[in-house]
């Protein structure tokens, strides 16, 4: 599950960086890692809260001394407008697709091993997505959408430290904005969708293959070593009725 490697990312990347504050120093290969788990987390956050694709829910997970605790709210979705029209190509027929999500998050990290003990390291993300594209019929049952959508982004994070040596370093940590920052960023989001879809009597069913690629950047981030620019994928296989 992906919040379970989020949780070994950024607590190895907590530990790290609060051995370097207590040194006073702040070596680049250290920031290059934190980062590395920052734009992890970012970037997972933001497509979750924002993908039109991707449900809301709640999750958990424990392991390795850090507890994980996920939720979504989200409105929002996608589909087709109208009914087919004739393309004038090769018989083939089209509609328009519209896709658009408004969704907030909170993925919170409790860290239960020493040195930081007690800690809890939470994000919040706030996202909205909007785009479409168009469905193209091939015959009565088959179609490919292609779509293009765009998000933006805005994620927070607050750490609120109870263990000694977070305490002792928080502002140090602070101000090399390692903690307690916040970025926004876009997303462009390309995908295709092929499906086939037949009725039973009174049910229509629809097998669908979902290919969407997200790319991430940010415009804006109050931390100079929070840099945001990744890419991730999805491939969803659904029966839907």
């Amino acid at each position: 599950m992906f919040e379970t490697r989020l949780s070994i990312a950024v607590a190895s990347a907590l530990l790290l960086m609060f051995g370097a504050v207590a040194r006073a120093q702040l070596p680049p290969e250290l920031a290059s890692r934190l980062n590395r788990s920052v734009v992890l987390t970012v970037d997972a956050t933001t497509i979750l809260a924002g993908g039109s694709g991707i449900q809301g829910g709640s999750f958990s997970s424990s392991r390795s001394g850090v507890d994980a605790d996920l939720n979504i709210s989200k409105f929002g979705g996608a589909g087709d407008v109208g009914d087919p029209r004739p393309l004038g190509l090769f018989g083939l027929k089209w509609q328009p697709v519209i896709e658009g999500s408004i969704g907030y998050l909170t993925y919170k990290n409790d860290f239960h091993t020493a040195p930081v003990a007690g800690d809890e390291n939470k994000y919040t993300t706030t996202a909205v997505e909007f785009g479409g594209g168009a469905r193209f019929w091939f015959d009565d049952h088959l179609g490919l959408a292609p779509t293009i959508s765009a998000i933006y982004g805005h994620t927070k994070n607050n750490y609120n430290a109870v263990s000694s040596l977070v305490r002792t370093n928080q502002a140090a940590a602070e101000q090399a904005g390692l903690i307690d920052w916040d970025v926004d960023t876009w997303t462009i989001v390309p995908g295709v969708e092929l499906a086939y879809q037949w009725t039973w009597r009174r049910t229509t069913f629809t097998l669908s293959s979902t290919f969407t690629y997200f790319h991430t950047q940010d415009f804006y981030s109050s931390s100079s070593v929070v840099s945001i620019n990744s890419g991730s994928q999805t491939w969803q296989k659904q029966i839907r009725c």
